[in-house]
């Protein structure tokens, strides 16, 4: 068995600790974020120039080798827009929670410690981690908040902003201009059926 990135005893904060375990029986399942943040072992496989981390139950109809090959950003993934509510704007927060459905990741070890220190701090709550306002929604205790927060902190720091929009064709966000992640076209990659995609494929402006 693959050995949990963080067990359950070594998370921090009272309320991060509480969710991190909510649903969970006496060890980790698979409705638990204890288990789920197996995924953020992607990450640290540094043998390798990237990693693939999908859920289960992803349907890969079409070749993606050209994300492979990517070499500017370190995470390449769709954000979820509906666990923003759907807020193009920065009032809910600066950056999206990510679909941990599909990523692509260069792995690096300096990042999988530093990820894994985050979750061991527990400083998660509404404010999402650090008080960024960046994950915190749902799975935004484990890959689909820390991915979104890690790789784009630096920006933040600096300062920078981003520019959300829905994701698809001819309409994609703008990221900071050190945000370490690039954001894919939701018409193409973890594919999700939402009234913006059908609406974009009904005006031709997409493909499915």
């Amino acid at each position: 068995l693959v050995p949990l990135p963080v067990p359950r005893g070594r998370v921090h904060g009272d309320f991060a600790q509480k969710e991190f375990v909510r649903g969970c029986q006496a060890t980790a399942d698979v409705a638990c974020f204890e288990s789920n943040a197996l995924q953020l072992w992607g990450v640290g496989l540094a043998q390798y120039s990237r990693v693939v981390v999908l859920d289960a139950d992803v349907l890969v109809i079409r070749e993606f080798s050209a994300l492979l090959k990517h070499s500017v950003h370190s995470l390449l993934a769709t954000f979820d827009h509906e666990l923003d509510w759907h807020s193009f704007t920065t009032e809910l927060s600066n950056v999206p929670v990510v679909n941990s459905g599909f990523w692509v990741v260069a792995p690096n070890c300096t990042d999988f410690r530093q990820m894994i220190a985050l979750l061991e701090e527990g400083d998660w709550d509404g404010g999402g981690w650090r008080r960024s306002r960046v994950g915190w929604g749902y799975g935004g205790l484990v890959q689909q908040g820390i991915l979104p927060y890690h790789y784009h902190k630096d920006a933040l720091a600096a300062g920078e902003a981003m520019v959300k929009a829905p994701d698809l064709p001819g309409n994609m966000t703008v990221s900071p201009p050190s945000a370490r992640m690039k954001v894919l076209d939701r018409s193409v990659y973890d594919v999700i059926d939402t009234p913006d995609l059908q609406a974009a494929y009904t005006s031709g402006a997409a493909s499915i």
